[in-house]
């Protein structure tokens, strides 16, 4: 992980010294690690003033000759300052000495003369702490992409009615990222004044307050973000994409994205996804698709732990059963979604989620499970599955996959 600035990087430091000449020296080998000295005393009392005037990142203190005011100014300046880095610096090595100088507030200690190599270790030790500092910072709202191994499979309703479950857990937004094919208005009957257009025709302007504006919401506070109705659908640029998703991400706990099934689009937004629910169905070449794009999630070196499959509209008479599946994806666990289609086609054309068309149906008691799957971070199926959870385990002894298909995966 970079940092943010131009290199070379450069910090700010203040010295407390009584000999010039140490504080000489000490700049000298502090410049060479792009440490500048914006301030200087020989006064330990003058230390809080020179780091209220300076800012700086380090302070170096020499403790040689001040005994225990020294250790008492490191309390005080640690008390004021929680992120300024104290350097202590002394030409005696006593360990008790050191070790009160750690147990006051510093965080390092410098033998004087102060050497390149030692200075070298801080300034990496302070960088690593600086990318902490942003890793903490970055925001930590979940993106979850639902991919379809092929058209057809129902990936937009499995999108639009996961999205509607997680809302009433956490802020969840739904994006139409299926550049190809964008309907999200249409499954929720939508009138959109603002779509994704907007964003790419104002992408220098894009931050929270731009997608608040063009951001639909449902009346259960779902929020999402369409493609147009009538225009063609648009593709953001990758660096678009990019500063879209950081920030759905810091107001959002859940991001849920329509992807479609192109592995185009897959690729492009792999690095900022956190997790991948595929979805496929009961037939041979949706299977054989989901074995194709499983590969490509590999080759790309995304985590297997992060991707979970859903079995759309599962009917266990089906030919193709949840074993074979299982044996020709290669996974263990799989999360089906019952077969439901009455209220599936009575929801699509209406425009409504399933929970508002029947809550008990299936297909919505399913998907709620597997929003709730979702909300607990555990993609290890309980002991006892609901509805929509199956072990397979006991299926996998007996599953059969046809030699023709087994050939061709």
């Amino acid at each position: 992980m970079n940092l943010p600035w131009e290199e070379p990087l450069k910090f700010r430091a203040v010295m407390i010294d009584r000999s010039a000449d140490d504080v000489k020296a000490s700049r000298n080998v502090l410049a060479a690690h792009q440490i500048e000295v914006v301030g200087e005393a020989q006064q330990l009392a003058m230390a809080p003033a020179l780091i209220e005037r300076h800012a700086p990142d380090f302070i170096f203190l020499a403790v040689e000759h001040e005994g225990p005011l020294a250790l008492e100014m490191i309390e005080r300046i640690r008390e004021r300052n929680a992120n300024l880095k104290i350097v202590a610096l002394s030409t005696q090595t006593d360990a008790n000495k050191i070790l009160d100088c750690f147990r006051s507030g510093a965080d390092e200690f410098l033998v004087k003369p102060v050497q390149a190599a030692e200075v070298s270790k801080v300034v990496e030790r302070f960088k690593a702490h600086l990318r902490k500092q942003m890793q903490d910072q970055q925001p930590h709202g979940k993106v979850i992409a639902v991919w379809g191994s092929r058209g057809g499979n129902g990936t937009t309703t499995v999108a639009c009615n996961l999205a509607n479950a997680l809302q009433a857990k956490q802020p969840t937004i739904l994006v139409d990222f299926h550049f190809a094919q964008g309907d999200l208005s249409v499954y929720f009957n939508l009138q959109p004044a603002y779509t994704l257009e907007d964003i790419s025709q104002m992408a220098d302007r894009l931050d929270e307050t731009l997608i608040d504006n063009i951001t639909l919401k449902r009346p259960n506070g779902l929020s999402v973000l369409v493609q147009p109705v009538r225009a063609p659908m648009v593709e953001l640029k990758d660096e678009e994409t990019v500063k879209l998703l950081k920030i759905l991400q810091k107001k959002y706990k859940y991001v849920v994205l329509d992807i479609g099934h192109e592995e185009s689009m897959a690729g492009k937004i792999l690095p900022y996804v956190d997790k991948i629910l595929l979805i496929v169905t009961q037939n041979m070449p949706s299977i054989y698709l989901a074995v194709r794009k499983l590969r490509f999630l590999r080759s790309t070196g995304f985590e297997k732990q992060s991707v979970f499959v859903a079995v759309n509209a599962y009917n266990r008479r089906g030919e193709v059963t949840l074993g074979r599946i299982a044996k020709a994806l290669e996974v263990r666990d799989l999360y089906s979604i019952r077969h439901d289609e009455a209220n599936v086609v009575m929801a699509m054309n209406r425009g409504y989620p399933l929970q508002e068309i029947s809550r008990r149906g299936k297909a919505n008691q399913d998907i709620a499970g597997l929003a709730q799957m979702i909300h607990e971070q555990n993609h290890v199926m309980p002991h006892t599955p609901s509805p929509g959870q199956l072990e397979l385990k006991p299926l996998l002894e007996k599953a059969i996959f046809p030699e023709t298909l087994r050939e061709s995966i």
